[in-house]
Order: C-alpha cells, then structure tokens, then sequence
C-alpha cells in the first residue's frame, strides 16, 4: 500500500502529476519513472507550483461513450513544500458532462451572493494550484491563483 505523503515526501520542484481518487477519497499523486507514470502515495493537502490543467481528450470520449469513469484529467506541476495561500484565487473543478476542460466555479459569499461563473480554464493557462480537503464541506476541492 502506498503511503500518505506530507509537503516533505517529494523534492520541492518535482514533477508530478495529482488526480482525484475515487476509490479512496483522497489526491493520488504520480511521477514520471521509465516505465510511465506510477502513483507514489496519496495526500489531503497540495500545492503545486507552474502548474497546468490536463484533460486527455480520447479518454473523455471514452468516458462520455462507456458512461464509466476513467482517471484522463489531472493538475501537472511542480511539487511544492509551502502552503501559504497567496493572491486571489478561484475553485475549479472537471466533469466531462458539462466541459472538456477543467472550469471555473462560481462561489457564494455568507450572505448568498453568488460571485464568478462557470467558464472553462484556458488550456494554456500555468499558475499555482492547491489542492485540500475543504474544513466545512469534507469534499475535495481544487483552487488555482489568478493575478
């Protein structure tokens, strides 16, 4: 069983590929070996720094065919240490149904006010990511730093 990774497992820089687990509710995150990318543990608290959204899009048809889930989305980035949330930043998320890319998500403020629009992450876009589990809601949540 692969172990449950801390900011200190991986060298800061290294780069590394972060999906969602179904199975085990968690982030699975891969490196790149010489055999492919191979998943080296599992962790409930990323940052990733350059990072870009990766949608593969024959395995999106696949799923959209078979209605099963594959993993064929991830964030690819460099590993990063720090945790320090900086800027201003923006929930994203994927579901093959409504984009083919990962998508902005609006956010409701205390008093109901719904801020931002769901409208699809440019493919070329790189930045920081971060990834947790929310304190509140316990789901898994995805947020990229916008300038």
């Amino acid at each position: 069983m692969k172990d449950l990774l801390n900011k200190t497992s991986l060298a800061n820089g290294t780069l590394v590929r972060v999906f969602k687990n179904l199975t085990r509710d968690t982030w699975s995150v891969q490196i790149k070996t010489v055999k492919g990318w191979r998943v080296v543990g599992y962790s409930e608290e990323i940052r990733l720094n350059n990072a870009r959204p990766v949608v593969s899009e024959k395995g999106r048809q696949r799923v959209l065919r078979e209605k099963k889930k594959y993993v064929h989305a991830f964030i690819e980035g460099e590993w990063c240490d720090g945790w320090e949330l900086t800027g201003f930043h923006e929930l994203i998320s994927y579901n093959p149904y409504m984009f083919g890319a990962f998508y902005t998500v609006p956010v409701h403020d205390l008093g109901g006010k719904k801020h931002g629009s769901y409208k699809p992450v440019p493919s070329d876009w790189k930045g920081t990511v971060y990834l947790n589990r929310d304190s509140q809601s316990k789901r898994l949540t995805t947020w990229r730093e916008v300038a």
